[in-house]
Parts: structure tokens; sequence; C-alpha cells
């Protein structure tokens, strides 16, 4: 990015999405070379990269704080994460669980890929993951691009128990539906 903005920086058209992935991707030295450029970096994006770093580094304490200070805590980024995802893939059980009983993160986002919060912990066999995001309303039954549910992509790695942890929680839906 550097070597970009010194080269090519007057040709460079640096809007509010520019700052917007740099900041949901935790880049907070590209939001520092970005403001160098006179492009002005509103703190709103500073504090959401130091989320999204914090929810990478399972930082719950500086997550707990940030939220105090009123950073949104469920702002995707251009993959369509939130730091709930990001969290959960990463095997951050107590960043989830903080940040799944809330109710201004929804549980069941979906990237890009149509991936949602639960799909990587069950595909890696992270059991209390799985069960704090279903505790919290997770749905396993979205299928992603490739078209793969949590629950086949936990039996295709082997985690035949999340499976069925999985299957259980459908089966309790399809009754209550039904009821």
């Amino acid at each position: 990015m550097a070597l970009l903005l010194d080269r090519r920086g007057d040709e460079i058209i640096i809007n509010e999405e520019v700052v917007k992935a740099a900041a949901t991707c935790g880049q907070d030295q590209v939001l520092d070379m970005l403001s160098q450029q006179t492009f002005r970096i509103e703190e709103e994006w500073r504090c959401i990269a130091q989320f999204y770093n914090a929810a990478k580094a399972g930082d719950v304490w500086a997550i707990e704080e940030m939220i105090q200070q009123g950073v949104k805590p469920d702002v995707k980024n251009i993959r369509g994460e939130t730091p709930l995802w990001i969290a959960a893939g990463l095997g951050h059980n107590t960043v989830v669980k903080l940040l799944a009983q809330r109710r201004d993160v929804d549980v069941n986002s979906r990237s890009v890929s149509g991936r949602s919060p639960v799909f990587w912990p069950a595909s890696s066999g992270d059991e209390p993951i799985v069960a704090t995001l279903m505790e919290a309303g997770a749905d396993p039954t979205f299928m992603d691009c490739d078209g793969n549910t949590a629950i086949m992509i936990a039996r295709k790695n082997g985690h035949e128990k999340i499976a069925k942890m999985l299957e259980g929680w459908n089966n309790e839906t399809d009754a209550m539906k039904k009821a």
C-alpha cells in the first residue's frame, strides 16, 4: 500500500469503501498511511479496526471496553465476515460467548461464501464454540457456495459428535414448527 501511494498517490481515489475495507481487516497501518495522504479517517473506523484485531486476538476485555464506548460489534468486512464470525473461526470461545448473547449481533450473519459463524468451528471440531453458537440461536442448515452446511462439513471432517449435535438442533426446530 505504501509503495502504491508513494508512486501513484495522486491517481488513487480513496473513498469510504477503501477505509471500511482497511478497518474491518484490522489494518491500522493502512489507516495511518491513508490519513497521511490527506484523507481524513474518522475515529469510528479506527475503533472498528481495533475491534476486529481484538476479536482476532481473543481479547475479551478490549471488546467489552469498546462496546461500552459504542463501537458497533457486527460490522461486516469485505468478505462478509463479522467479528463474531472471526472469533468463532479462530477458536476464541470467550469472545464468542460475549458477542453471541448480544441483541445487536447476528449469530446467523452469512459471509459472501454463504457461511455463518457456526461453519468453521463445526469444520474444525470446536465443540464448545459450536455449543455456544447453538445456544444463541445459530442455524446449522445454511448452505454455502459449495453446497455444504455446517452439519455436512462437520461430518466430512470426521466430527460426527458435532454433526449429531447440529442435527439435534435441526430436529428440535422442525418439531417446534410442526407443533
